[in-house]
């Protein structure tokens, strides 16, 4: 199952984009595709939808909505990072012990705000800057079977992504459009370049479905509801039991990503993905004792991500079942590591990125060539805003 796919299956059914948008779409993905690619991950997934969204949202969600933001859920308060930042899995142990203390929260839907950025060089050999395109996705789950889920899905034009980068880019006479590889196989340089154009964003598009058994939006691990989530238990013998399971229904539908994986390497990608889903505190501690021991360790330190929040980053360096695994950049592919970050209070999962392991193209080791952060997340009593004339009437997409 590729990304675009998985994409579609995760939202409510919606008249689907003309063949030859989705025929583009699928070009600009196969020109980010990654090499010997770990597990269908979350980051993997939005950051496939980061390099596809202008093509597919103008198509699927309409261009001519009106902007209207929903109602704010808090973000993710963390505490500051310390001043000499600490290692070891022993900061994934003390975390779970204090996430266990949590209260449960409650509320009429589970929020959640998704940032994604996939940078691109540019300029000569010489002055190379990053422009990016902000994918700004905003999903509502609703916790009663029967109400309606809510995808938003907006995009911003691509832009400089630093002030060194805006720097340079004027220095070169701030241009407006920028020619990108589009994605042929075999390359085709004549035919295979997209341009792209700076600046600008689009309306939000509003994908929305009744939720008949209160299914969540995140495929990645499984098919659940709230009310799954809610009933996992906390017993770590019980929850692996639970997980297992989950790995063999991967197995039985054949999804090529995972039927070749045992139930470790799983794990490797599962955990991570159920510490972004709306889980108890309890259940969460246990998933973080869980990566704490996933065979071959992880390692972890604190960080802070790219919103400036106090983060734990934990990642397979050492683990004998990480996979190398490339992305294209500048034309040609290059080695990356990929870390999932975590709140430092609540546990959960705030983003992940997949890092340059050193110098390439003029920018330094540790440049994020997929950057996720969840910027918002959460349980909310408000209901998402849709424009006028859009209402939430069985399963649609807004014009």
């Amino acid at each position: 199952m590729d990304e675009i796919t998985l994409l579609e299956s995760s939202l409510p059914d919606a008249p689907p984009p003309a063949p030859e948008v989705v025929a583009r779409a699928r070009a600009r993905l196969a020109a980010h595709e990654v090499r010997r690619r770990p597990r269908h991950t979350w980051a993997l997934i939005i950051g496939a939808a980061t390099a596809t969204a202008a093509v597919v949202t103008a198509a699927a969600l309409a261009a001519t909505l009106l902007a209207h933001a929903p109602a704010p859920v808090s973000t993710p308060v963390s505490a500051s990072a310390s001043p000499t930042p600490r290692s070891g899995t022993r900061l994934l142990l003390e975390l779970a012990d204090r996430v266990e203390r949590l209260p449960v929260e409650t509320g009429a839907y589970w929020r959640t705000r998704t940032l994604s950025r996939e940078p691109l060089p540019m300029g000569p050999a010489s002055a190379r800057y990053l422009i990016a395109s902000t994918l700004d996705m905003r999903e509502w789950a609703p916790a009663k079977p029967g109400a309606h889920s809510v995808q938003e899905i907006r995009s911003t034009g691509y832009e400089p992504l630093t002030s060194r980068d805006e720097r340079i880019w004027r220095e070169q006479g701030s241009p407006k459009q920028w020619k990108v590889p589009a994605g042929c196989t075999p390359p085709k340089p004549s035919v295979c370049e997209q341009t792209i154009t700076g600046g600008g964003r689009t309306p939000p598009g509003f994908m929305f479905g009744v939720s008949a058994k209160g299914l969540i939006l995140d495929h990645s691990v499984s098919s659940f509801t709230l009310a799954d989530l809610a009933a996992l238990p906390a017993d770590p013998a019980l929850l692996r039991k639970r997980l297992a399971g989950y790995h063999a229904a991967q197995v039985k539908r054949g999804i090529k990503a995972l039927s070749k994986d045992s139930f470790e390497e799983f794990l490797v990608e599962a955990v991570p993905d159920m510490l972004g889903l709306p889980v108890r505190p309890a259940v969460r501690a246990t998933l973080l004792r869980m990566y704490a021991e996933l065979p071959g360790g992880v390692a972890v330190r604190e960080t802070v991500d790219s919103l400036g929040r106090s983060a734990l980053a934990v990642d397979l360096r050492d683990n004998e079942l990480r996979e190398t695994t490339q992305l294209e950049f500048g034309g040609h592919d290059v080695p990356v590591t990929h870390e999932t970050l975590l709140d430092s209070l609540t546990g959960r999962r705030i983003g992940a990125r997949y890092l340059t392991v050193r110098v390439e193209d003029g920018f330094p080791k540790g440049t994020a060539l997929i950057d996720n952060t969840v910027s918002e997340v959460g349980w909310t009593d408000e209901r998402p805003v849709l424009p006028p004339g859009c209402h939430l009437k069985g399963n649609g997409v807004c014009h």
